[in-house]
């Protein structure tokens, strides 16, 4: 849409084409641009100045919209930890029912009053000083909290804490709205969010770490914890600039020119928004609408215009809140009592995965909000809240009429519960703060947003202080039927009064709102407070998404006969297998699988390590397996972002982040003085090998030949197996040293492979693909000419890459997560593929092998933990030598072949299995012969595992889906393997309590036969072919594929 005053674009160049090193038109909302500016432009009569942003100022922007949003984790983690903690007051301060919701309640009232003086605060002191105030006065109350002898004192801290919590949660949206772009304005006003959710995940993890003190120490313990994020506040507010827009109505302009050049790209562009601001503010002044008192007579009698955008920004807030996201948030161990949880321990695991869930889900939030828009992301949110609820308060009623037993109703309340805070962190929960900071003026924009925070705040408390008592009237699941009422009217309210502002400019936003008579008048309501709310989208119709800024793959579209006829009778280019070519990418592929060696140290010296911690730090059954299986779930959200990661950075960095994260992660585990700071240390790590285990294959399958593509995207595998076996050894080697020692030096010896990661960054290229899309030509280039046999084949490769690029440039393809949730039935087809075959290497139960071999050798008669350590030995060394064979065999015999050996293999060792350790248990074996047989069923798992569907999920992974959904859909495919990894590791133990260790095999067992089914049925067989042949394998036509390699335009007849 275009915008007064300015042509519409032309061609292919007139669009914004996205923030972070896209091309893009920067249009001037008057119609005085200098006519040498239109002659410029791309596209030939294009109207607007072309706009190159660079890498550093869009890091910039990011980094800061980061920085502003760390208060939001002190909101979420009060929220979090307070729901714990209560249980602890209660037995230590003796408080009764009415003081448990007025301590749980009333921060939220007491916030609304730091939410209304932020307005004022912000517009006297800055934006950034107080986000530094925010966090001083939290700091403050959260000290107070942790030291005080009485419910009173307690109360004095609560105080404190509400009114730094209502300064942050207030200020972070605007902040970040003023100093970001508006095509990705969704995404960066909803960081806010995703930090509130990660701090009530911290505040679980924190409850359920702290709960085995006693109870006068646990409580304090988990409050003091809190004011550790506040302290970071002192670091960003060393990074972070002010707001220009407050800088101008400050009459700062020089210091907000000196902003704004920090995050343009150019002098020429930063006097432009600068000038805008200046022409907004002037308006503003001149019309003496300005003042703090006019600005509340404004909101307090609104003109038609704000008073539907009231309506709007407020009612969301509203409906945000008294739906009950609260109560389950803070009562969640109240509601699963209810449910029928009885133990402590259990009732934490459980708001464990609560918060999960919520923070999960807002990583999805942030995903979808600039490319869906925020009204379909509100209607999902909003109706499928209201049939969890629904759901919730049937079954709660059903098990106090006993019609339900206690196992189902216990779990169909963590599964609504669950449900319900993933709808409400996909839609509702971000997008309230997005529209309150974008819907109105700059001129309200502040108090406005204090006015919805005040909202939030009173609805959130009146829910907290009112639950318990609600309950006691008229039961849980009465509680919770009204709250499914409420709900319900949501769906009503988004459809009547909120409209899509996805995109749109204010001039376009005020329109929306009945603001848009006609001629100047019209006009002269418009606020021209942002120069970047001024770019019109000509590309696909729309603003480009914060995704489109962190980098995306590009759908590249060429038929076979616009190939050139000297590339050879087959029509397609010959790779040669040059020497020096040849040993280099080889060298590549072996330097960027190293962080794999962390994954699998990882899982194999943690089977040891656990024995140990066990009698170190005394923690039960249940802490060891979230110990143990924590890991898988939390690299996938390592995994989620490396998509987006790896395309904004490059694959080559995100390798060396991994390992820096990792890093840090062992550390901290090394010196952990408690199960608490090892799950800290445990958190980091697994973020570092999250992002490592996903961007290896990418960039191997980038940059290697298609003839070799299986082989080298096996080599993560490899290391993978090789660090499990160097964590065996590591187990077998430091065992003889004092039990609180030896576990230390144990996962201390994991930091040293990912130092070697920092010699690697400085041998192995980018990837060539990525160079390109960043619009490093030359750079790609030189990197081709080192993985290629002649600067000829060089060329080609350079120009099908380039001619992707400029494909994408057009704007053809639709968004990438877009296409990975709505697919086309081709791509619905390599989701299954790809998916399926990760999700079945896990649950056939491979991490149960690995991180409990010495549990399972144990119950073969194994008793002595030297034999223990030395048979996970043989594991690993059976793991490391089968790999070896795979990545020799899955370019001869191909991937299906090796699939159909290894799922049959798997299949017939878990019988095995089960059937020995079921023998050994009803006295029907010598304990020899069992022995012997686990041993032996074990390592042929492991090496049938090895052989086929360890290392060709990955190869399969990389090499089905197009390039331009490779990045994301990689990602997908390794959350689900992550997610299912942590399900298995963290419920065997359980399992084997309940069903014993032979019939939990059983189970696996059995998985392992539908895999073998699944093979059969959905996994073709892709070995050796071009992605032309891959994508007609599952039913693409020649016109849709995708050819961004040379090499993968190889004939078949060539490969055989």
């Amino acid at each position: 849409m275009g915008l007064p005053g300015a042509e519409p674009p032309a061609g292919n160049g007139g669009g914004v084409s996205g923030f972070f090193g896209g091309k893009s038109k920067y249009v001037r909302m008057d119609d005085v641009l200098p006519q040498e500016q239109e002659e410029d432009g791309v596209g030939g009569g294009g109207g607007g100045v072309r706009v190159r942003r660079s890498h550093s100022s869009r890091r910039y922007v990011f980094a800061c919209s980061v920085f502003a949003s760390l208060n939001s984790v002190l909101l979420g983690y009060d929220v979090g930890v307070m729901s714990g903690c209560i249980l602890f007051i209660q037995r230590d301060l003796h408080i009764n029912e009415v003081q448990q919701e007025v301590l749980v309640g009333c921060l939220s009232f007491i916030s609304l009053l730091g939410s209304l003086a932020g307005g004022r605060t912000s517009d006297a002191v800055g934006r950034k000083c107080t986000i530094g105030l925010a966090a001083i006065v939290f700091q403050a109350g959260a000290a107070v909290m942790t030291l005080a002898p009485s419910f009173e004192v307690l109360m004095v801290g609560r105080l404190l804490a509400g009114v730094g919590i209502g300064f942050g949660v207030m200020i972070a949206p605007v902040y970040i709205a003023e100093i970001s772009p508006a095509a990705s304005r969704g995404s960066f006003t909803s960081f806010p969010e995703i930090f509130i959710n990660l701090g009530i995940l911290l505040g679980y993890i924190s409850n359920y770490a702290f709960s085995g003190l006693p109870d006068h120490v646990s409580w304090r313990v988990m409050l003091a914890v809190g004011i550790l994020p506040s302290v970071s506040i002192a670091f960003a507010l060393l990074v972070i600039p002010e707001s220009p827009r407050w800088l101008v109505m400050q009459n700062r302009a020089d210091e907000a020119r000196a902003v704004l050049l920090k995050v343009t790209d150019s002098e020429d562009e930063a006097k432009e928004r600068l000038a805008e601001i200046e022409a907004a503010a002037a308006a503003a002044t001149s019309a003496g609408k300005y003042g703090g008192k006019t600005v509340w007579q404004e909101l307090t009698r609104p003109s038609p215009v704000i008073r539907r955008m009231l309506i709007t920004g407020l009612g969301i807030q509203c409906f945000q809140q008294i739906t009950g996201i609260d109560a389950l948030v803070y009562y969640s161990p109240t509601i699963f009592r209810d449910a029928g949880i009885t133990t402590e321990s259990q009732l934490l695991v459980a708001t464990v995965a609560v918060g999960f869930f919520k923070t999960a889900f807002i990583a999805l939030a942030i995903a979808l909000i600039d490319r869906v828009g925020r009204k379909p992301l509100l209607y999902v949110s909003t109706v499928g809240m209201t049939a969890c609820l629904v759901v919730l308060a049937a079954t709660l009623a059903a098990l106090a009429h006993g019609s339900v037993s206690r196992s189902a109703g216990i779990a169909v309340a963590i599964l609504t519960v669950c449900g319900d805070v993933a709808f409400f962190s996909v839609g509702i929960g971000p997008i309230c703060w997005v529209m309150s900071s974008e819907i109105f003026p700059l001129r309200l924009r502040s108090q406005a947003a204090a006015l919805g925070a005040v909202m939030n705040r009173v609805t959130s408390g009146a829910v907290a202080m009112s639950f318990l008592s609600v309950c006691r009237a008229i039961s849980v699941a009465g509680a919770f039927a009204v709250f499914a009422v409420i709900s319900a009217l949501s769906v009503v309210f988004v459809y009547r009064y909120v409209p899509e502002t996805s995109g749109k400019t204010l001039e376009e936003i005020e329109l929306l709102f009945g603001g848009g008579g006609d001629g100047e008048a019209a006009r002269g309501e418009v606020e021209l407070g942002d120069g970047e709310h001024l770019a019109t989208a000509a590309i696909g119709g729309g603003m480009r998404s914060l995704p489109d800024f962190l980098g995306r793959k590009s759908k590249y579209v060429r038929m076979d006969d616009m190939l050139p006829d000297e590339q050879g009778d087959g029509g397609g280019v010959r790779v040669r297998g040059g020497g020096s070519s040849g040993r280099y990418v080889f060298a590549c592929s072996v330097f960027a699988s190293l962080n794999h060696v962390l994954l699998g140290y990882d899982v194999g010296v943690m089977s040891g390590c656990i024995i140990f911690i066990q009698k170190d730090l005394h923690i039960s059954e249940v802490q060891q397996e979230v110990l143990v299986g924590c890991l898988s779930f939390i690299s996938l959200l390592g995994s989620l972002a490396t998509g987006r990661t790896s395309d904004a950075v490059g694959r080559k960095w995100t390798i060396g982040l991994a390992a820096a994260v990792f890093q840090a992660g062992a550390a901290v585990m090394t010196l952990a003085p408690s199960f608490a700071v090892l799950m800290m240390g445990r958190l980091l790590a697994g973020i570092g090998i999250g992002i490592g285990i996903m961007v290896a294959p990418v960039y191997i399958s980038e940059i290697t030949p298609a003839t070799l593509r299986g082989s080298y995207a096996s080599f993560p595998e490899i290391f993978i197996s090789l660090g499990i076996l160097l964590g065996y050894v590591s187990n077998l080697a430091f065992s003889g040293l004092p039990d609180h020692i030896n576990w230390r030096v144990m996962l201390a010896a994991g930091i040293v492979p990912s130092i070697s990661v920092a010699f690697v960054l400085l041998v192995i290229p980018e990837s060539p693909r990525w160079l390109v899309m960043q619009g490093r030509t030359a750079e790609a280039r030189a990197v081709l000419l080192k993985v290629t046999d002649g600067e000829d084949e060089a060329q080609e490769r350079l120009a099908e890459i380039e001619e992707a690029a400029r494909v994408t440039a057009t704007g053809n393809g639709k968004a990438v997560w877009r296409e990975l949730l709505r697919p086309s039935p081709v791509i619905r087809r390599m989701l299954v593929t790809g998916i399926g075959v990760q999700l079945f290497q896990q649950i056939t139960g491979i991490d149960a092998l690995v991180y409990y071999s010495p549990t399972i050798f144990r119950d073969a008669g194994i008793a002595t933990e030297s034999q223990l350590l030395a048979a996970t030995v043989g594991v690993g060394l059976s793991k490391t030598v089968f790999i070896v064979i795979a990545i020799v065999l899955v370019d001869r015999v191909g991937r299906k072949p090796l699939l159909y050996v290894s799922t049959a293999g798997i299949t017939a060792c878990l019988a095995a299995l089960t059937a020995s350790l079921a023998l050994l248990a009803h006295g029907a074996l010598p304990r020899a012969a069992a022995i012997g047989a686990a041993i032996l069923t074990v390592c042929g798992f492991v090496a049938f595992f090895s052989v086929g569907i360890g290392p060709i999920n990955m190869v399969l992974s990389s090499e089905i889906y197009p390039l331009r959904l490779r990045a994301q859909a990689v990602a997908l495919g390794f959350a689900v393997n992550r997610l299912t990894s942590g399900a298995v590791a963290m419920s065997f133990l359980s399992i084997c309590s309940a069903v014993s260790v032979a019939g939990a095999f059983a189970a696996f067992a059995a998985i392992s036969a539908l895999s073998v089914v699944f093979v059969h049925v959905f996994v073709p067989e892709t070995s050796g072919k071009s992605l032309e042949q891959i994508e007609s394998l599952f039913g693409g036509g020649a016109g849709e594929v995708e050819l961004g390699d040379a090499e993968h335009l190889v004939h078949e007849k060539e490969m055989s």
